[in-house]
């Protein structure tokens, strides 16, 4: 079938608004993926559909009264309707085709195949059930065999008409013709976007020896994550590490630098070991007084910081109030020995 005759056997009629509650759902359709139809529904609620539903025309089951009934078919478009009916909308814009159930199910896989989330399996399967209808179609024009001679085959129409090459076609059949039971195996461990694994499971031909190629490769793949977050771990540890090693030397030198200050005042604190010295000359009682109580709170705050454990973070609140006191005391002390300074920079 040349395509000027497959766009007559599917042809657009109109677009119109149909009732949501009017528009049957049949055959075995992919199942909806909820987070798909919660984004399109705000997308529809910010800009509207973009792109109207597909329909065709034709007798269908009633389920209610039993009777077969005139009804709209959905063929493209399941979760743009269902996102109609989570926003609660009555009506849907809708191309409506004539098409035959045939035409209809190709049309709808071709609209699949566009879409990014499906995984390696479903891919393969709609591929697969495109070429196997697509080659129903074909078999059943018998005016076309006898004028045209032998007739196009499915995977050549699949090459041409998906744009893929009739060996990626040829391996769509294969993944395709797995178990079930291999394909739940992929499933459930991950696999089923791994073309490669599901193409090695499709060379045995026994279903429980497909699901053991494919529970392999999952378990060597597990092994590799477990090598790998193990590999991550250690390599985290050593850097938590590292980090923890930079902030206790930042500390020891901290320390140093404080003792080193204590060392350059030990002669002034000699003033007030006994608390009897005698004060120099060229001071006032006062002034010695307050050198005194100065040097004492400042001995007695290094006292404090120099018995903290080693270990402390330099980021813990006991870390900083143990500095912000030494720092304090040093600064007084300074303040006791040179007066002058502090006035003039009050």
């Amino acid at each position: 079938m040349d395509r000027q005759q497959d766009n007559r056997r599917c042809r657009m009629s109109q677009i119109m608004n149909i009732k949501t509650d009017e528009i049957f759902i049949v055959g075995n359709r992919r199942p909806l993926n909820q987070d798909a139809v919660a984004r399109l529904a705000d997308s529809i609620s910010n800009i509207g559909l973009q792109t109207p539903i597909t329909v065709r025309l034709t007798d269908v089951l009633d389920p209610e009264d039993g009777e077969y009934t005139r009804a709209f078919v959905l063929i493209t478009g399941h979760h743009r309707l269902e996102a109609y009916k989570v926003l609660g909308l009555d009506r849907i814009p809708a191309i409506i085709r004539n098409c035959d159930e045939i035409e209809a199910q190709l049309w709808e896989i071709a609209e699949n195949l566009h879409r990014a989330e499906l995984t390696a399996l479903e891919r393969d399967e709609q591929v697969a059930k495109w070429i196997e209808l697509s080659t129903e179609r074909i078999s059943s024009q018998v005016e076309t065999k006898i004028e045209r001679g032998r007739p196009e085959g499915g995977v050549s129409a699949a090459a041409r008409d998906l744009n893929i090459s009739k060996p990626d076609a040829h391996r769509a059949v294969k993944v395709a013709s797995l178990s079930e039971e291999a394909k739940e195996a992929a499933r459930e461990v991950g696999l089923d976007n791994n073309r490669s694994v599901l193409l090695n499971a499709s060379k045995e031909e026994d279903p429980a020896k497909q699901v053991e190629v494919i529970k392999q490769k999952a378990e060597r793949k597990s092994l590799k994550q477990q090598v790998d977050d193990a590999s991550f771990a250690a390599r985290d540890a050593k850097a938590t590490a590292d980090d923890f090693n930079r902030q206790l030397q930042e500390l020891r030198k901290e320390l140093a630098k404080l003792r080193d200050d204590n060392d350059t005042l030990r002669h002034e604190l000699a003033y007030a070991r006994s608390g009897t010295t005698a004060k120099p000359d060229d001071i006032s009682q006062e002034h010695f007084d307050s050198m005194v109580k100065a040097m004492l709170a400042y001995r007695e705050a290094m006292r404090i910081s120099s018995e903290k454990p080693s270990n402390l973070s330099p980021r813990s609140d006991e870390y900083r109030l143990s500095k912000d006191s030494v720092l304090q005391a040093q600064s007084n002390l300074w303040n006791s020995f040179f007066p002058d300074d502090e006035e003039e920079h009050a």
